[in-house]
């Protein structure tokens, strides 16, 4: 029996008989206090089977290491009074043990409160068709023409032609050999794309972005520009350093992986370095080096260098929302631009942590659910495609 199927048995005997003094339940209880209170709100063994089904249906298809890893950060806040206290990782008392099991029945727990909330129930119904973002980008040429990129490919790669990444034709011959000129790949909210470049450097762009790369490389130095996020594998070239530019930022690199978030309505930029190494300079700063594991993180005209988990800065490209103790400001901020809406946070709840991980290709109700979790005093006002999260 695995530790989640062991607590649940636990938790299960005590919902059968709470008189239970069974041992593991006792010490559970003791180290986790607000356990019993949140199995009196799940009343009945019934709730918590159907706590446990919401649990497995809520985490199918995600990678074991990051619900492991979310579920740890709940458990290390909801106990961050028992200062000092350690763990054998080798029980069945381990992080992700217990935490799972918090999930389950805080997972319940909202569910019976959320069926028996008119209003929430309201309110996703009306964001119920609020979908998801997709394969979105227009393309602008050098003479100015735009070209609206099909959402049934991923990507585009530069060449003497521009073709679709798996080959299909969009422009022959589009620039002559001779010719440098500079294109503009945008995605708009709800939008992302893939671009191979001519030196076969591939950039994946997140929901509105703004990528600036000229046709061909001929200088010594392949220079490009972006605003807003996206991902970089830098294809090698001996003595032609790859540069990127941003709002803030000169990136210098010879061939790496790295991933630039540069959004003009955020209070700061990053770089974070997953492969090889780079160069950040800032305006009147000395040039850093970072290595890979490290962010340069510019804010305020400032500029630092600290550890990130490469988890979290690339979970948008790999399909996944991963919330990591952000605040609910920062986190709508993500989902207005994924899924093309308005969403204003009242004061009193801009600096609420969030915590979870889901699919970015899963309707917007179901992240809410990831929210009312949080705090179920949230409330939701939907008008058109404006969310407002309020107590």
């Amino acid at each position: 029996m695995n530790e989640i199927d062991y607590i649940v048995d636990l938790l299960t005997k005590y919902l059968e008989d709470k008189d239970s003094t069974d041992e593991d339940f006792v010490k559970l209880c003791n180290n986790y206090p607000f356990i019993k209170d949140l199995l009196d709100e799940l009343e009945s063994k019934e709730n918590l089977k159907s706590a446990v089904q919401d649990y497995m249906l809520f985490f199918e298809g995600r990678a074991k290491y990051s619900e492991e890893r979310m579920l740890n950060k709940i458990l290390k806040e909801s106990n961050s009074s028992k200062v000092g206290r350690r763990y054998n990782v080798r029980t069945f008392w381990t992080y992700a043990g217990v935490a799972s099991v918090l999930l389950v029945l805080f997972l319940g727990f909202w569910k019976i409160k959320l069926t028996n909330s008119e209003h929430t129930e309201d309110v996703f119904e009306l964001t119920a068709d609020f979908r998801a973002g997709d394969n979105r980008a227009i393309l602008q040429l050098a003479d100015g023409e735009t070209i609206e990129l099909s959402s049934g490919h991923e990507g585009i790669v530069v060449g003497d032609n521009l073709s679709y990444s798996d080959g299909t034709l969009l422009v022959g011959n589009f620039e002559s050999k001779e010719t440098v000129s500079q294109l503009v790949l945008t995605t708009p909210k709800g939008g992302q794309y893939q671009v191979t470049l001519s030196d076969g450097t591939k950039v994946w762009l997140n929901a509105e972005t703004k990528f600036i790369y000229p046709n061909r490389f001929t200088d010594r130095t392949r220079f490009v520009k972006v605003q807003g996020e996206a991902y970089f594998e830098v294809a090698k070239s001996d003595g032609k350093p790859f540069i990127v530019q941003t709002a803030n930022e000169k990136i210098e690199v010879l061939g790496t992986h790295f991933n630039v978030n540069n959004y003009a309505n955020e209070s700061y930029s990053t770089v974070s370095l997953t492969e090889g190494s780079v160069k950040v300079g800032v305006v009147n700063k000395e040039p850093i080096i970072i290595k890979p594991g490290q962010q340069s993180v510019v804010e305020g005209g400032d500029v630092r260098v600290q550890q990130m988990n490469a988890d979290d800065v690339l979970a948008w490209k790999e399909g996944e929302f991963m919330f990591d103790n952000e605040n609910l400001e920062s986190v709508a901020r993500k989902l207005a631009r994924w899924y093309d809406l308005e969403i204003e946070v009242s004061a009193g709840l801009k600096n609420i942590s969030i915590w979870g991980s889901i699919s970015r290709y899963d309707n917007f109700n179901k992240v809410l659910d990831i929210i009312k979790m949080t705090d179920k005093d949230i409330q939701f006002k939907v008008e058109g495609r404006r969310v407002r999260f309020m107590k």
